[in-house]
């Protein structure tokens, strides 16, 4: 059996989200390593049960924020 990783950034989260992918596919893996500080919390948000809409709406939320 082979050992899974996968390199997850913000643009990743995005196309997954853009294109109404289901994130519970991006995250089966074995191990994940987060570019940046957004996937880090989108993968956070996930694992606390929140829907892929509802982690939709927060990154843009937080994108909001960071250009204010």
């Amino acid at each position: 059996m082979g050992f899974n990783k996968r390199f997850v950034d913000s643009d990743i989260i995005t196309t997954y989200l853009s294109n109404n992918t289901p994130l519970k596919t991006l995250f089966k893996a074995d191990a994940f390593i987060f570019m940046d500080e957004v996937a880090s919390n989108a993968f956070k948000w996930f694992q606390k049960g929140l829907t892929d809409q509802e982690i939709k709406l927060k990154l843009s939320e937080t994108n909001g924020k960071k250009s204010e």
